[in-house]
Formats: structure tokens, C-alpha cells, sequence
């Protein structure tokens, strides 16, 4: 539903079962690798590790690095992650 992922801190996407996306473009978006359960649960635990890269070091990578495919954006730019 492209009105809930407008709404969500970061969207996450999955592929059809053919590997086809639907066209959105929405800021920050996480395209994930693999179609239904195995692609949302690979997205969130990469967001999770992104978190915890995040408390654990002060050094600033991006978070398109830690996801594959994703916007170049850093969904938690700004955040407090504390």
C-alpha cells in the first residue's frame, strides 16, 4: 500500500515473485531482495544491524551501505537512536 509506506520512518518494498517491483518512488525507500517473508525478514534484521552499527560507533556511514539496492538517503539521518 503506497500510502502507509509514505507514512513509515523506513520503507521497505518487496519484489514480486518474479523479482519485478512495483515503480514507487518514495524517499528513503528499502527495496528488499527477495519476495515475501524471507525479503522482509533479511530487510529488517539489516535495519536492526544498522541500528545497533549506529550505538555502537560514532563513526558515520550511510545508510545505503548497510542496504542493498536502497536509496542513498539514511532513513535515520537525524534520529536519536539512544
Amino acid at each position: 500500500d503506497i500510502s502507509l509506506l509514505k507514512r513509515v520512518d523506513i520503507p521497505i518494498l518487496l519484489p514480486h515473485e518474479d523479482g519485478t517491483y512495483e515503480p514507487i518512488d518514495i524517499q528513503g525507500l528499502i527495496k528488499a531482495a527477495q519476495p515475501g517473508s524471507r525479503g522482509w525478514n533479511d530487510a529488517i534484521l539489516q535495519v536492526v544491524d544498522r541500528l545497533d552499527e549506529s550505538k555502537a560507533t560514532s563513526v558515520d556511514r550511510p545508510f545505503s551501505r548497510a542496504i542493498k539496492g536502497s536509496s542513498t538517503r539514511d532513513p535515520l539521518e537525524g534520529r536519536n537512536l539512544k
